[in-house]
């Protein structure tokens, strides 16, 4: 990859960006090094204090289960949940989703973590074209790790928000046709209209939208649904459908069409009794 943005036409960018000035175009920023973008969106957010987190990660447990199993690479974005950023990532989050929400699991419960997702997150809002170079720029990183690995990327966009990314960046998929895509959500108007080929959704049952799981599952959708125990749902089935395992791999591209995907209740869901977990 050639870039053709000089470390001083960045500079440029950023006074432009800072300024909300609306002489430069969104492309300009997509051929700027992804160093002089993280420097560029660090001045912006006022993060030299703290270490720049990248966009993207493979460091998260159940992505790390599924690249264990070979063939891809997956990897996944961390932005702030529901109104945590002051700014509301999730729309269609239940009570009991908030509350069982894994943004503080891992190295979530860092205090480091929290500041670089919320700060993340306001520069979506506030600087979406510089946000979006910067996805692209990682996206085309990680897509040449994985080619010289011999893997095939695929991308959580979504890993603990639920941004309609098919709306806010359609273009996105057209310039990885060969990246693989997915997320969880609770949109179910998502369902509705036809998704880039390369982009796959599992809707995420809640106590508060039982009623749509079957209009899901009538077009050929999955639903992911947290079970006390996981193991007991695989026996009995929900509801008369078929329960697959959800929890050993994060690759729900690769799953059968029309079934329901168990999660096991971890962490604060354990003790949920909002009915956000089904007892069995």
């Amino acid at each position: 990859m050639t870039y053709i943005c000089t470390s001083n036409q960045a500079a440029d960018l950023a006074q432009s960006i800072q300024l909300n000035a609306v002489d430069y175009q969104e492309s300009d920023l997509f051929n700027c090094r992804p160093s002089e973008l993280r420097a560029l969106a660090g001045k912006i957010l006022g993060l030299q204090s703290i270490k720049w987190h990248y966009l993207f990660t493979e460091k998260q447990q159940k992505l790390e289960k599924s690249n264990k199993l070979g063939k891809e690479l997956n990897i996944g974005m961390h932005l702030a949940p529901s109104n945590l950023s002051g700014k509301n990532t999730c729309p269609m989050a239940s009570k009991g989703c908030r509350a069982a929400c894994l943004n503080t699991s891992g190295k979530g419960r860092l205090s480091v973590t929290q500041i670089g997702r919320i700060k993340k997150t306001k520069l979506y809002f506030e600087h979406p074209f510089l946000f979006r170079a910067l996805m692209i720029n990682e996206i085309r990183a990680w897509q040449d790790k994985a080619e010289k690995q011999g893997l095939r990327l695929a991308v959580r966009l979504n890993t603990t928000s639920d941004i309609v990314w098919e709306n806010k960046f359609p273009l996105l998929f057209e310039i990885f046709k060969n990246v693989q895509f997915y997320d969880y959500t609770k949109i179910a108007k998502r369902f509705e209209h036809p998704l880039p080929s390369n982009y796959h959704l599992t809707f995420s049952r809640s106590e508060e939208n039982q009623n749509l799981v079957d209009r899901v599952i009538s077009r050929k959708g999955n639903v992911a649904v947290v079970f006390q125990n996981i193991q007991n749902a695989m026996q009995t089935g929900y509801q008369g459908l078929r329960v697959i395992n959800g929890v050993e791999s994060d690759r729900r591209y690769a799953d059968p069409a029309g079934v329901i995907v168990g999660l096991q209740a971890l962490g604060n869901a354990k003790a949920d009794r909002s009915g956000f977990v089904v007892p069995n």
